[in-house]
């Protein structure tokens, strides 16, 4: 019994209430063309990565990239740029530049923790195991009347018949 306690202990003590990711803002208002940043940190030993996903309209996630300590690995195509520290108590950002109508989505970041395991030389299997833990996340809305504005001053001098 000493055993199973002390193994409950120890989970509670690494998963504790107060180590989780924070996200700052929780929402963003912008017109079309500007740029913006959300930050994220975490407050979990050991965990050094963050991963950025964007979501629109409640649809499945977007990898948008992640920060592996201070080094960025953004997926590529994608307008967007990572910097910062994934440490624990350390701040990165997601920044995003010439927001359009495709950018008003849920932006969310989660730490992670990414173990390698190598097996003795003669086997030759290689291990890579991800705990993802604890997402926080930044509501991205474009300013519609700016929007309106942006296409209807972008079709002006056009030939609309």
């Amino acid at each position: 019994h000493f055993i199973f306690i002390l193994y409950f202990l120890l989970l509670l003590f690494m998963y504790s209430p107060f180590e989780q990711v924070h996200q700052v803002p929780e929402s963003i208002l912008k017109s079309p063309g500007a740029g913006a940043t959300i930050k994220c940190s975490h407050s979990i030993p050991n965990y050094d990565r963050i991963l950025w996903y964007k979501q629109m309209n409640g649809g499945q996630l977007e990898l948008l990239g992640y920060m592996y300590i201070t080094q960025s690995y953004p997926e590529p195509g994608l307008d967007v740029k990572l910097s910062g520290n994934a440490d624990r108590d350390q701040t990165c950002a997601l920044t995003l530049e010439a927001l359009n109508p495709n950018s008003s989505a849920v932006y969310f970041c989660a730490a992670s923790l990414t173990t390698l395991h190598i097996a003795a030389p003669h086997d030759k299997n290689l291990s890579v195991f991800s705990s993802l833990c604890c997402v926080a996340h930044t509501a991205l809305h474009l300013d519609q009347l700016a929007l309106f504005e942006h296409f209807f001053f972008s079709l002006k001098g056009e030939d609309l018949l």
